[in-house]
């Protein structure tokens, strides 16, 4: 029952804290996150979610709910919700309206520790406005039988061994109130929440002050997370080799990361993440933050991109990463070494020193019109063009199945396949292409009309807020088209539940903003 119970909550949680039902819940305070009070200061990760968020969110999720055709009141929303949530306590035994709904608080929560592989604290806490009630309901789920009575620091609990079948080990799980709250987690972790009720809990911890600082305040969940407390907790699983792949020997910018953290919460128009974090110190990891926090290529992409993005001067941000690798113990210059012996190009004089911004571009809203490719601008024409025919000489000696442009004044070659009906051209002018197809090739070489020239991404861009540089794109009815030609259109699940509510999602968009040294990347889904 351990597993069925925590899985079933988890899922909950999510489905609850995912904005429908917050939705219905119109009348509350502005929330307060009390169950930081029982996580421990040492939790690798911490969850939350608000089932009664703040006004601001409520009025955001009305808003909301009414484009949805699927629902036309609050009420029919939570009816729907509600059939969802039972099945995914069906497992448990109980019913939710019956034997949660009435007990269930504001919120629910959760914290994992890692001790070790195998070993480690964690807990759901479920904010209870009756937590006698929240006992009852626990101890009545299938799988649990004959509780003993246990107490830690004064504070009484039930612990059971739950029957998880024959060939299923079992380890004892605890159930007991806590500062109203009911605690369901293993036996370490129900203490771990007394513990930390009495002191070094997350809401005395300045490293997640810190991880959460720079996000709204005004929310519908969270996610916390500390990878220190991880390596910490398994770093007995080896010998320096996995110790090193665990701290970040294993390749620049991996290791030693702070706490970070992320959030969910909605506007009247839009469902927005955010994910907060500190700016890496090493060189390769801030070249690759700062590229992403700066505004590249992709305004000046296709203006019928269905999916695009963007990095800003990949020449130098490749560069730091060779040079990160070079500081691994493989040797200086043993990357490079590897790909000169691979390939007779020397990587930085004849690669990356003329590379600089780099977009991606998928178009097309069905399998007979999709098109797209890379463009890679170039800092030195001349170099690039000596870099794309010594390409294609080292294609060449492989049997590559070469084949001349199709495109005449252009330099460069094409890949022909008989199985595709177009060839995939490489392409030196001013910047470099690399793209499937003649049509696509020209529309990244000359684009015309662009997606800053588009409405929608010129919304899209603007829903990010000020300082922030977009550097992914999608429109999202172009992107369903397309899945809906491979065969996502005959699902009848598909068709009934979910295009309905697809049909009212216009955008998705991505970007960075740098502040200090901290780094908030926000993505928001635009809702008609």
């Amino acid at each position: 029952m351990r597993l069925k119970w925590v899985a079933a909550m988890t899922a909950v949680a999510v489905l609850l804290g995912g904005g429908a039902f917050a939705g219905v819940r119109w009348f509350g305070r502005s929330p307060s996150d009390n169950a930081l009070e029982l996580a421990p200061r040492s939790s690798a990760v911490y969850g939350n979610v608000f089932l009664d968020p703040s006004m601001s969110q409520k009025n955001a999720l009305r808003a909301l709910l009414a484009k949805l055709p699927k629902y036309d009141s609050p009420d029919e929303a939570s009816t729907a919700l509600e059939g969802m949530v039972d099945k995914l306590l069906s497992d448990t035994g109980l019913d939710y309206s019956s034997d949660v709904a009435p007990w269930l608080g504001s919120q629910i929560a959760g914290f994992a520790t890692i001790e070790g592989p195998r070993e480690g604290a964690y807990a759901l806490l479920l904010a209870a406005d009756d937590p006698g009630a929240g006992l009852d309901a626990v101890a009545a789920a299938e799988g649990l039988e004959d509780g003993e009575e246990r107490s830690h620091e004064g504070v009484e609990y039930r612990r059971y061994k739950p029957d998880l079948g024959r060939h299923v080990p079992a380890s004892f799980v605890a159930v007991g109130a806590l500062e109203g709250f009911v605690v369901v987690g293993n036996e370490d972790g129900f203490r771990a929440a007394v513990d930390a009720s009495r002191g070094a809990s997350l809401a005395d911890s300045k490293e997640y002050d810190r991880a959460t600082e720079g996000l709204s305040r005004d929310r519908l969940a969270l996610f916390y997370y500390d990878p220190s407390k991880t390596t910490q907790g398994l770093g007995g699983m080896g010998g320096p080799a996995s110790m090193g792949l665990l701290t970040g020997a294993a390749g620049p910018g991996l290791g030693a990361q702070k706490p970070g953290a992320a959030i969910v919460y909605a506007r009247a128009d839009a469902i927005v993440f955010e994910a907060s974090s500190e700016l890496p110190s090493d060189a390769a990891s801030q070249a690759v933050v700062e590229a992403v926090g700066k505004p590249g290529i992709l305004a000046d992409l296709p203006a019928g991109s269905s999916v695009a993005f963007g990095v800003s001067e990949i020449g130098k941000v490749l560069e730091k990463l060779v040079d990160g690798f070079s500081q691994m113990g493989l040797g200086a210059g043993f990357v490079e070494q590897q790909f000169k012996t691979e390939t007779g190009l020397d990587l930085r004089r004849d690669l990356l020193s003329w590379m600089g911004d780099v977009g991606v571009s998928v178009q097309g809203s069905s399998l007979f019109d999709l098109r797209g490719g890379v463009v890679i601008e170039s800092r030195d024409p001349a170099a690039s063009k000596r870099a794309v025919e010594a390409v294609r000489r080292l294609l060449k000696r492989e049997d590559a199945p070469l084949k001349p442009l199709s495109l005449p004044g252009l330099d460069g070659f094409a890949l022909g396949d008989p199985s595709v009906p177009e060839d995939i051209n490489v392409v030196a002018a001013d910047s470099v292409v690399i793209a499937y197809g003649n049509k696509a090739t020209l529309e990244l070489l000359e684009p015309g009309r662009t997606l800053g020239d588009s409405k929608l991404f010129r919304r899209a861009e603007k829903s990010l807020g000020g300082g922030f540089a977009p550097s992914a794109f999608a429109d999202v009815p172009a992107v369903v088209g397309l899945l809906e030609s491979f065969g996502l259109g005959t699902d009848e699940t598909y068709v009934k539940e979910i295009k309905p509510l697809l049909g009212h999602v216009s955008y998705l968009v991505a970007g960075a903003r740098i502040s200090d040294d901290k780094v908030i990347h926000r993505s928001v889904l635009g809702i008609d």
